[in-house]
């Protein structure tokens, strides 16, 4: 009989996984920005959209603070970042 998982279990396992991943660490992804929302803490949320799939995204104010421009809805732009499971919600998303 196979192991039962607690739902934090399991994400944790999955998020392990994908920080193991090399591709997944430094990767650089293009798209469409989208539902840009600024929390009050400074980290900038957004959408990542391609022409058939998105990925959420997150910026922190660390890096947030450094842009030279605010960014746009709708503008095309390549970002950098890596990718995890956000633990608590159980979705992967790019951390820019």
């Amino acid at each position: 009989m196979s192991k039962i998982l607690t739902v934090l279990e399991l994400n944790e396992y999955v998020n392990s996984v994908l920080v193991r991943q090399p591709l997944l660490q430094n990767l650089n992804v293009s798209g469409e920005l989208s539902n840009i929302h600024i929390h009050s803490s400074g980290h900038i949320y957004f959408t990542l959209k391609g022409e058939t799939a998105a990925v959420k995204c997150v910026m922190f104010r660390s890096s947030a603070s450094r842009l030279p421009y605010f960014p746009d809805e709708g503008q095309e732009v390549t970002v950098s970042g890596y990718v995890q499971l956000y633990v608590r919600d159980g979705q992967y998303q790019l951390y820019v």
